[in-house]
């Protein structure tokens, strides 16, 4: 009896190390640049918000999860502990796009009327549509 227990907690421990190492492993990956990939769509603010805002449904299956390169007017920006994430003009009242630049990006200075072009994935729409990992192309 003494022995099975013994292997039991064996087994349990051993796999515990093992899902704590992939863990781990996983937290500690770092995640690729946009800055070399490859835009499915190149469009400006207020083409990308037009058409979340014609039809989510339609623009979520076309640009989700999606790289894309978006063009735009800063009319905000904002710097919370070294993230900085900027608006986008979308000419319109309700909304426009929200795009959170790349870590590397923490000193950055952006102004408010700023032309920018982004490299950023598509997280889709709540009030804005919402762009991250946005990188600054030249």
């Amino acid at each position: 009896m003494p022995k099975k227990i013994f292997v039991g907690i064996a087994v349990v421990l051993s796999i515990g190390i093992l899902a704590g190492a992939v863990g781990f492993y996983l937290y500690q990956k770092e995640v690729p640049s946009l800055a070399d990939a490859k835009p499915a769509a190149t469009l400006t603010a207020e083409e990308l918000y037009s058409e979340f805002e014609t039809s989510e449904s339609a623009a979520n299956e076309k640009y989700l999860g999606k790289v894309i390169e978006v063009s735009g007017k800063v009319v905000s920006t904002e710097n919370r502990d070294g993230n900085v994430s900027v608006l986008l003009s979308a000419d319109s009242d309700l909304g426009g796009v929200q795009c959170s630049l790349d870590s590397t990006y923490r000193e950055v200075k952006v102004k408010v009327g700023d032309e920018l072009r982004l490299k950023c994935q598509c997280n889709g729409m709540l009030f804005d549509v919402a762009l991250n990992r946005c990188v600054i192309k030249d």
